[in-house]
């Protein structure tokens, strides 16, 4: 009887132990699982693939078709020790299966608004990650990075008069940089990625509570000197105030020469700090001729 009685406590502490392993099959769907294929051994001459996880950012642990990881694997595209690949993880990325051959390669798209053949979607055909693989952004980041790398603030504002006077006309030159154009060559899908940005329209407010203003960018008048400039303002009051300049951009981008599609892009304003003057006329007596 004590014997058994042994037996039955070695048999609950196991249970125990392994409830509370956390490389037990058991372990809590919650934590996050990275997952690629990687060789395992059923005997000393015989190999076949496994799906090898790591798991919490810790822990790694393989599984076998049979028995999958305990959580959804969703496709997600990084690069190993090869180079771009594509690999399974508990978490939304923006990419999705489209199609998988023999080979272990995919085809995949990536959407980020979920909605198929919206306007940021671009696809890659990669072979899976047989290493540990990092995360790397897709080809829309890229067309982003690219597009944040350009410049897009007017190279020039300037106003005259330099200090502006109230009851007389304000003139504002506007000078746009020319359109920025980019492209680059994706590391990891290795499709070349062009982004293109020209300014579509200026917004002037000019800072007194008169109603903004909005010109096409394309307008030449926007640069000329006074007073041929198409901005001119009379200010009816003195005192501090800000000129803000918004310049508002239309943005594309594309991937080996698919047609282009729209990349939003925040509008840019710069703010031009003025000072509004008075002219004050005061009487002064004159000297009587001839005294």
């Amino acid at each position: 009887m004590r014997t058994i009685g042994w037996i039955l406590v070695a048999v609950c502490l196991a249970a125990l132990w392994v409830a509370a392993d956390p490389m037990s099959p058991k372990a809590s769907a919650a934590e996050s699982y990275v997952c690629w294929i990687a060789a395992g051994a059923d005997g000393p001459e015989v190999t076949s693939s496994v799906i090898r996880c790591r798991i919490a950012g810790r822990l790694i642990r393989d599984f076998s078709p049979e028995h999958p990881p305990p959580v959804v694997l969703l496709p997600a595209v990084g690069t190993d020790a090869v180079g771009g690949c594509w690999y399974r993880r508990s978490w939304w990325s923006g990419w999705s299966l489209v199609s998988r051959y023999p080979d272990g390669s995919a085809r995949l798209r990536y959407d980020p608004d979920g909605v198929p053949g919206g306007p940021l979607v671009a696809d890659a055909v990669l072979s899976g990650c047989r290493s540990e693989p990092a995360e790397a952004p897709p080809d829309v980041e890229y067309a982003w990075r690219l597009l944040m790398s350009m410049r897009l603030e007017p190279s020039r504002i300037a106003a005259a008069p330099a200090r502006p006077v109230s009851g007389l006309t304000t003139f504002l030159t506007v000078r746009l940089v020319a359109a920025q154009t980019g492209s680059l060559v994706s590391p990891v899908t290795g499709h070349r990625i062009e982004v293109r940005a020209v300014a579509e329209a200026v917004v002037v407010d000019w800072g007194d509570g008169s109603p903004t203003s909005r010109h096409d960018a394309s307008d030449p008048a926007l640069a000329a000197p006074r007073p041929d400039t198409a901005l001119a303002h009379v200010y009816e009051r003195s005192g501090a105030t800000d000129m803000a300049v918004r310049v508002e951009w239309l943005a594309r981008w594309r991937v080996d020469l698919s047609p282009w599609a729209p990349l939003p892009v925040a509008p840019i304003t710069t703010r031009v700090p003025a000072d509004v003057d008075q002219i004050v006329g005061r009487l002064v007596r004159a000297p009587l001729r001839g005294s």
